[in-house]
């Protein structure tokens, strides 16, 4: 079987050399890759975006090719996407992968569908936020694109989706049902059951857009003056001034210490010494870094989401459904209440481990994508 992944974020994390990361859906991509690649049976490629790499190289058995333009965002945005969208029909045209795996909600799903068509191939879909299942990215983008990504979606051959909540709306927005497969955490693999010390600290982690809402996060440092705050944040590059504002920001709050794109190999350290990860996005997927903190015994503290209801079912924390009031009012009891907090810290990691394994998830992918090319060969 061979395997392409298409994204053009995913790089920084199959290079540590690269300390730029990206975002969730990117990381996601880099894992899903790699444990695919130690299967001596599939081969696996990925088109990537351009980081100052080799124009092709191979990363753990990965073949890796890269596009030449690289995200300067601004007035560049257009070229930069008519490339990457040329260079990847290219790279279909004369590849001999049986199954391309995209994951990025973007226009460019419904062209590569026709030309994955064209070329007898599959073409997979994985979702990566709430907004490419219920109808939203169709609405908030110009409507020639959005009609093409739903083209997209409608045809795809096969979709994984994240949360059953995820199942649903695509089912009933695009009459298109789907696999649920739960996002991975590698580290899991490695399994460890001893909690580590924890700091008296809350941390965030996100870029810096305006839907993350990083200065609800700020507002919060300031009621609970006492404990430290730490925001991991991520500049977009068509929002640079956003970001710098909001360091700006941080760096005048006392009881907070910003940090800009830190490698992704440094994170664990910050996770494992935070007593609460606090998430404040309006909407998301289901974020890594829920799972990146829920594996080191960090509870979450989330303002809106909660894929599934798992903060509350599972008691892995909790959410206040969008209000602020209660948000404080959360955190206080999270940090006030040993005991309580003891009991979600440790429902976090024995959730991550039941569900978000890759010694399970990832034999369920290879069912699906096996089921694919002996459908198409009857």
């Amino acid at each position: 079987m061979k395997i392409c992944f298409i994204n053009f974020g995913a790089y920084p994390y199959l290079n540590p050399k690269h300390n730029n990361p990206t975002g969730g859906a990117e990381k996601q991509t880099a894992l899903w890759a790699k444990l695919l690649a130690r299967d001596k049976n599939i081969k696996v490629s990925l088109i990537t975006g351009y980081f100052n790499q080799p124009r092709i190289e191979t990363i753990n058995n990965i073949l890796v090719h890269h596009s030449q333009v690289s995200d300067n965002g601004g007035r560049y945005q257009i070229w930069r996407d008519i490339n990457r969208l040329l260079f990847t029909i290219k790279k279909i045209l004369i590849g001999k992968d049986d199954i391309y795996v995209f994951r990025t909600a973007d226009f460019s799903l419904g062209i590569l569908k026709i030309v994955i068509k064209l070329r007898k191939k599959m073409l997979v879909y994985m979702v990566s936020s709430d907004i490419d299942c219920d109808g939203r990215y169709e609405k908030e983008n110009k409507w020639i694109y959005g009609k093409i990504y739903a083209s997209g979606i409608r045809n795809t051959d096969l979709i994984i989706t994240q949360t059953i909540n995820q199942k649903n709306n695509l089912l009933k927005k695009y009459l298109k049902d789907s696999i649920v497969i739960p996002n991975l955490h590698l580290s899991l693999i490695k399994e460890t059951k001893e909690e580590p010390p924890k700091d008296n600290q809350i941390i965030w982690v996100g870029r810096s857009v305006p839907l993350k809402q990083a200065e609800i996060f700020f507002e919060l440092a300031k009621n609970f003056s006492p404990y430290k705050f730490i925001i991991v944040s991520t500049p977009n590059p068509k929002l640079l001034n956003y970001h710098e504002n909001l360091k700006k920001i941080g760096n005048n709050i006392p009881n907070i210490t910003f940090f800009t794109n830190l490698p992704p190999d440094s994170m664990e350290k910050y996770y494992k010494e935070s007593k609460v990860l606090v998430n404040t996005s309006t909407y998301e997927g289901f974020p890594n870094t829920f799972l990146e903190a829920m594996a080191h015994h960090t509870p979450v503290l989330s303002l809106n989401v909660d894929p599934d209801n798992i903060l509350t079912r599972n008691e892995c924390g909790d959410c206040a459904s969008g209000d602020i009031k209660k948000l404080n009012d959360m955190l206080k009891k999270m940090l006030n209440d040993d005991e309580y907090w003891q009991k979600l810290s440790t429902n976090t990691h024995n959730y991550v481990q039941e569900n978000h394994n890759p010694i399970k998830n990832v034999p369920v992918l290879k069912m699906h994508l096996n089921k694919l090319i002996n459908n198409k060969a009857l």
